[in-house]
């Protein structure tokens, strides 16, 4: 598909997106029951950036937010996603268990402690749709977390990043004393998880790229200016003051 045909699509998905949700709408129009939330200053919550400190550590967790929602009475983040219509459901399901939204509860509950909250709105919007499709142009459904899960959370992220900063700290070590191949010394401590299997976990199929994957090696450049990026100054963390 080239350049003119993407945006005739993405046009098109616009255009009948408004049509069936737009507010001058015959179908089923989102407002009023569905609102963009905005801050202190009037400003939308669109397209923003929220950053929180991982308990008991100089770690932060930073995330960008489609937009913030109020929902039936509820503060919700709101997430947009395309997906042809074979798998709609199953890109819905799989927002139950994704640590994208996981993080998104998250981080709502610590920015916004005293307001009701529920979850993550999801908003499949349907490419290729055809005139009979039984799908709605937008499929839509609410993702939850429990206070169980977002507790357990943080302590997870951390997890993780102790293991970067643990592969880190490995591979400098063996770098500086410069008695491995670069190569060797960068699968040793990087090995790539996505592909140990041979297979592309996206949507349970093989990827188109996975033999790019098989053949890649690691760029020098790279490996020497990498360094991880999840801590920063407390003077540099930005609050949410609305």
């Amino acid at each position: 598909m080239n350049a003119e045909d993407e945006w005739t699509t993405v046009q098109t998905m616009i255009t009948d997106y408004m049509e069936w949700y737009g507010p001058n709408s015959g179908r089923t129009p989102d407002f009023p029951g569905v609102r963009v939330a905005h801050d202190g200053d009037g400003l939308p919550l669109v397209e923003r950036e929220f950053i929180c400190k991982l308990p008991g550590s100089e770690h932060i967790y930073t995330m960008r937010a489609d937009l913030v929602i109020e929902h039936m009475g509820y503060l919700k983040m709101g997430e947009h996603k395309t997906s042809v219509a074979g798998f709609v459901k199953q890109r819905l399901a799989s927002a139950h268990m994704d640590p994208q939204m996981t993080g998104q509860c998250w981080v709502m509950r610590e920015l916004f402690p005293d307001v009701p909250l529920n979850g993550v709105w999801m908003n499949v919007v349907v490419k290729g749709r055809s005139l009979n499709s039984k799908y709605a142009v937008a499929e839509r459904d609410t993702s939850t977390r429990t206070d169980a899960q977002l507790n357990k959370f943080p302590h997870g992220v951390l997890s993780i990043l102790g293991q970067i900063d643990n592969a880190v700290g490995g591979f400098l070590r063996e770098f500086q004393k410069d008695t491995i191949d670069l190569e060797v010394l960068a699968q040793k401590w990087f090995p790539d998880h996505g592909t140990r299997t041979e297979v592309c976990y996206s949507y349970g199929r093989d990827c188109e790229y996975i033999s790019i994957c098989k053949g890649a090696g690691r760029e020098q450049q790279v490996l020497q200016n990498f360094r991880p990026r999840a801590t920063v100054e407390l003077s540099q963390m930005k609050e949410w003051t609305g």
